[in-house]
């Protein structure tokens, strides 16, 4: 890859710490995110940048940075700091994601990047703690990691690691965006409460189903976070709680297979090897871990798979690990990470994976609006209830 590499002080000009997948437009070029780097500072300011397809096979692919945030009269990162989230499309070739931190209430932003003739130009569609009650406490959440999902009406969605409550700095919140005339609108969906049996601080993305039900996991709670299931048409809240053994503290969202009516995901921990697991929900809220990492000496398998997993049209799932693999290299014991596959049996006797589990019962999560109120009547977007969690699909 051939890029704008370093300044003559050290700063990586062309972005540092890529931290998201990346996407393809419809000409073959993948965009994606780093973290620190840029024209802005020397750390947390992040790119967006462009990777082009070289001419002939075998050649590098050109990178080109879109957008460096904190830069220019930004300097402040009044236009947010720290991408950290995925990237998405929309029909018209806007590009939209998230900051973690900046904005003017340096609490993270949404942010939209359009094409034009001079370059990309940048659009804050919101700047998240925009109603601050106190230290850090935004009712509409603060500090998103993951990155956007478009509905099929062209709204956003989107989780925030922290705040939705009025009396407290928040377990985070599921949020939409709805366009408007000259403006976005920001609604909190569902306010996380770690509360009894409660899930808290959202790190991953929105999938939807089919039939418009939205599904992300939390990686705290219980003892070891969950998934959870919100469904708009009745309001209701239901989720998966997971118990260590069975994984603990998914970091990303999961892949919703209609075709086969169950949810794929990963989490970062847990599991009979401790280092993680890929795991399955079927459509009657059983769960099935399909793999538990470090069951190899030394983690050859595998170690603390952070991101998500892909799937293929044949079902085979696919991703990667922070640690574990071999040893060689400058990544000593722990290993420098491995890309995985894990292959879809088509014989019901396969033993391959692990034995299933049954679902935790669930609590209801106290999901409205203004988390950590005593008083039902003062969260008028609070779900009826919550259930164990039972994918319709």
């Amino acid at each position: 890859m051939t890029s704008a590499a370093t300044s003559g002080n050290g700063l990586c000009l062309d972005g540092q710490y890529p931290l998201a997948s990346l996407i393809f437009d419809q000409s073959g070029n993948l965009y994606g995110t780093t973290s620190y780097g840029g024209a802005g500072c020397e750390q947390q300011c992040g790119t967006v940048f462009e990777l082009s397809p070289p001419v002939s096979q075998g050649g590098a692919w050109t990178e080109t940075v879109l957008y460096s945030f904190c830069a220019g009269a930004n300097t402040k990162c009044q236009d947010g700091a720290e991408p950290a989230g995925q990237l998405t499309f929309d029909a018209h070739g806007n590009l939209y994601g998230t900051t973690v931190l900046g904005g003017p209430n340096y609490m993270g932003t949404v942010f939209e990047l359009s094409p034009s003739a001079g370059g990309w130009t940048h659009s804050t569609l919101y700047n998240f703690c925009a109603n601050e009650q106190g230290d850090r406490i935004c009712p509409d959440g603060d500090q998103p990691e993951a990155g956007v999902t478009f509905d099929n009406s062209g709204n956003l969605y989107g989780t925030t690691m922290s705040g939705g409550a009025r009396n407290s700095q928040g377990a985070g919140t599921v949020y939409e965006l709805s366009p408007g005339v000259g403006s976005w609108t920001q609604t909190v969906i569902f306010a996380l409460s770690p509360s009894g049996r409660g899930l808290a601080i959202p790190l991953g993305t929105v999938s939807f189903d089919p039939n418009g039900n939205l599904y992300s996991t939390a990686s705290e709670g219980f003892p070891g976070g969950g998934v959870f299931e919100l469904r708009p048409q009745t309001r209701t809240e239901r989720h998966f709680l997971f118990d260590v053994n069975n994984g603990s503290g998914p970091l990303a969202g999961v892949v919703v297979d209609s075709k086969r009516r169950a949810i794929y995901g990963t989490t970062g921990g847990g599991g009979s090897g401790n280092g993680g697991t890929v795991f399955t929900i079927n459509m009657s809220g059983q769960e099935t871990v399909l793999y538990n990492f470090c069951q190899q000496t030394n983690c050859a398998d595998g170690q603390y798979p952070y991101a998500s997993v892909i799937e293929d049209k044949a079902g085979n799932l696919y991703g990667t690990t922070k640690l574990g693999g071999s040893e060689s290299g400058d990544c000593g014991s722990e290993g420098c990470g491995v890309v995985f596959e894990i292959m879809q049996s088509t014989n019901s006797g396969d033993a391959s994976p692990s034995a299933s589990n049954t679902a935790v019962p669930a609590t209801t999560v106290n999901p409205c609006s203004c988390a950590g109120s005593s008083q039902q009547s003062e969260c008028p977007n609070s779900p009826a209830g919550s259930t164990p969690l039972l994918p319709e699909l």
